[in-house]
């Protein structure tokens, strides 16, 4: 008779007190994340995969956030029921990557959010999450003045699917949000001027318009133009239950 394959069953498998350091090389100057102290466990591992894994995460973040996560993960047919939480993130430490794309500096802004996150066995993926930014200060590179801030954005009943794709939002609240608007002679907003990286070309000014064309009497002259069907546009459907604005500002 042929003999019983192997079969291995671990309790749980733990690594504690890990420090893990992140950095992209790819973009200056090189953002670097430091996961410490990182805890992970995986409970009910079996060979061959049987029961769903059990894995948790917990870890501090650059020193002042903190990262947590739970799955039930089954590995043959790759499906996922999670949850995240991550608080107290400090949102400059993304400034690299904002400078790679943006004219502005990100100053101050903390985030946090929670977010349930499951994957069917089709490849199918919906996220539940809330999520919110509190004290975000940004200035304008070229004014040096503050440009967009708030004292907390708060995101709520965010629903995303994949199939069909859709992104609901339940409401938005903004407490004390503030903007700067800028007409500069050109006609342009300094908006756009912040939504271009630093070092990039101005857009031209506005031409004026061209003079209007004289009128003159002619033979009536009958001309068909067939125009082109639109075309498809596929879009993800996106809905907004409610905006909530506090004691906002804009200066112009």
């Amino acid at each position: 008779p042929t003999a019983p394959g192997w079969t291995v069953k671990v309790p749980t498998i733990g690594l504690t007190g890990l420090t893990v350091d992140f950095q992209d090389r790819s973009i200056r100057p090189v953002p670097t994340f430091t996961l410490a102290p990182l805890d992970i466990s995986v409970g009910r591992f079996q060979w061959p995969f049987g029961p769903p894994l059990d894995i948790q995460v917990k870890s501090g973040m650059d020193k002042t956030a903190r990262l947590s996560a739970q799955a039930q993960v089954t590995v043959p047919d790759r499906t996922l029921k999670g949850h995240v939480e991550l608080s107290g993130f400090e949102l400059p430490a993304l400034q690299p990557y904002i400078a790679r794309y943006m004219s502005l500096t990100l100053l101050t802004g903390r985030l946090g959010a929670k977010a349930d996150v499951e994957r069917d066995a089709k490849g199918r993926i919906t996220v539940s999450a809330d999520t919110d930014v509190a004290r975000l200060r940004t200035v304008d590179n070229e004014l040096r003045t503050d440009f967009i801030k708030w004292d907390r954005l708060t995101v709520s009943g965010i629903h995303y699917r994949s199939e069909p794709a859709a992104l609901s939002i339940r409401t938005i609240r903004a407490q004390a949000p503030y903007a700067r608007v800028i007409i500069d002679p050109n006609r342009q907003l300094n908006i756009t001027s912040a939504m271009r990286p630093a070092g990039s070309a101005p857009t031209p000014p506005v031409p004026p318009p061209p003079p209007a064309p004289k009128v003159t009497k002619a033979s009536t002259t009958t001309r068909t133009a067939e125009l082109a069907p639109a075309a498809h546009a596929s879009s993800m459907p996106l809905s907004i239950g409610k905006v909530e604005i506090r004691q906002g500002s804009a200066n112009y």
